[in-house]
């Protein structure tokens, strides 16, 4: 039907991931990961908004994330340590860069829910229009 479908968010199923784990994981999965799952806190679905935020940054973007990092411990450092996020592209709507940024909020309690994230792209749809 020429919908495109995101699946495999499963980090929120992961119980231990370490600091130290993180460094042999790829950069591919690294340049996904929330800042908690690169600080070994508790993990669980507001990991995945994070990564759904990183996704949605890919859409607007067409670029792969911290393309400029060459190992995945620099992107743990710029995200887990110093706290770097991307930087969302100028034409964008306001309240798309928003929910964007609310996804990577830090404290992830702040982050929405993925209902929360489904009412306002839908909101953006009606608004904005699909192309």
């Amino acid at each position: 039907d020429g919908r495109a479908q995101v699946a495999d968010f499963g980090i929120a199923r992961l119980r231990h991931s370490t600091f130290v784990e993180t460094k042999h994981l790829n950069a591919g999965t690294v340049a996904y990961m929330s800042p908690e799952i690169m600080q070994g806190k508790n993990v669980d679905e507001k990991c995945d908004v994070y990564s759904f935020g990183i996704i949605l940054w890919e859409c607007l973007t067409g670029e792969k994330p911290w393309a400029d990092k060459l190992l995945p411990m620099q992107v743990v450092v710029a995200v887990g340590v110093e706290g770097d996020r991307l930087a969302l592209p100028p034409g964008c709507p306001i309240s798309l860069k928003r929910l964007v940024r609310d996804c990577w909020r830090h404290d992830p309690r702040l982050r929405p829910t993925f209902r929360e994230i489904k009412l306002r792209l839908a909101y953006l749809r009606n608004k904005h229009g699909t192309h």
